[in-house]
């Protein structure tokens, strides 16, 4: 854990299109909202910019009263605690533990190696006749 400085606390709006529409009408779209937090932090005298508030994907909010709730915890200037990975300074967190969109790509990942290594064995133990 560092000390680190947040740079900029904004929104955005992000406009979801429905991926089964194929023509491109306003009516299946939809607006959402992303909190964006940048911050600085200094790891053995070397400064790091990061953007990533907890592990796993940034989410997206239904209006933009939530999104500024969070950049409402973090506003410009607030000194905050970064965890960042000692083997790879450049990955920074604001928040530690499994937050929402963490163990998706997890479970993937595990089911593929899975379903990888079954496929590796049967090829290997077949016998040609």
């Amino acid at each position: 854990r560092v000390d680190g400085k947040i740079v900029s606390a904004t929104v955005s709006t992000v406009i979801q299109r429905d991926s089964r529409d194929t023509e491109s009408t306003v009516s299946n779209t939809t607006l959402k909202y992303r909190a964006n937090i940048r911050y600085v932090y200094t790891v053995a005298q070397r400064d790091f910019t990061s953007a990533a508030i907890t592990l796993g994907w940034s989410p997206l909010y239904g209006s933009a009263e939530d999104a500024q709730a969070i950049t409402a915890r973090y506003p410009v200037g607030a000194h905050v605690d970064v965890y960042y990975d000692p083997g790879n300074p450049d990955a920074a967190v604001l928040q530690r533990g499994m937050k929402e969109g963490t163990l998706s790509p997890l479970i993937l990942a595990t089911m593929f190696g899975i379903g990888s290594a079954a496929f590796f064995w049967a090829f290997a133990t077949m016998h040609v006749s």
